[in-house]
């Protein structure tokens, strides 16, 4: 589990670790090593082994404004923590709250951009078949606003996405992915901060 402190420049972010499905927590522990300012613990883990993980974490952009995920990675169990990409990423408005499966041996990342809360929003995916180091932008998986949950791999080589729709639906000009709308069963409910 993952705390911080905001989503701007400022922000700082530590995590609790619990080795009996939650009874008990220890922390908060840093991400000691990762030298990047604003991290703001939108985070995402994706275990490789017991002591190697990626985490996928949202950080201010350079002009200290929430907006870009980064992929950083620990190999020695979370004691400590190095950077080791940046989602590809276009400047324009942000990009956070990356949700990840790794279904065969890739890393299939999700995140939500968007322009402010007025414009509304769309889910882009990225593709890593180097657990992490680079990443190929599959497009948008989703042209509309929303909150994102967990991407979550179902058996058959299939993957399920949970998600909050917020307002209306809303376009983007590169949505042409239909394969994408399988992920949602092509229709969508109002409902609570969904969960997997």
């Amino acid at each position: 589990m993952a705390a911080r402190t905001g989503i701007d420049g400022g922000a700082e972010s530590w995590f609790y670790v619990s080795r009996d499905r939650g009874r008990t927590w220890s922390g908060p522990h840093a991400f000691t090593g990762l030298h990047q300012t604003g991290v703001a613990a939108r985070t995402d883990l994706i275990a490789i082994d017991r002591n190697h993980a990626l985490f996928m974490l949202s950080r201010s952009k350079r002009d200290g404004n929430e907006g870009q995920c980064m992929c950083v990675e620990t190999i020695d169990g979370g004691l400590s923590f190095s950077w080791k990409s940046d989602l590809p990423f276009d400047g324009d408005g942000y990009a956070i709250m990356p949700t990840s499966v790794l279904p065969d041996r890739s890393v299939l990342t999700v995140v939500r951009r968007g322009r402010g809360i007025e414009e509304g929003g769309w889910l882009e995916a990225f593709r890593s078949m180097d657990y992490g180091k680079t990443w190929e932008p599959l497009g948008v998986a989703l042209g509309l606003a929303v909150i994102l949950a967990p991407l979550v791999a179902i058996g058959s080589g299939e993957i399920c996405l949970a998600l909050w729709l917020q307002g209306q639906p809303r376009r983007h000009k590169n949505e042409a992915h239909d394969e994408w709308h399988a992920l949602v069963g092509g229709k969508h409910y109002p409902v609570g901060w969904p969960a997997a």
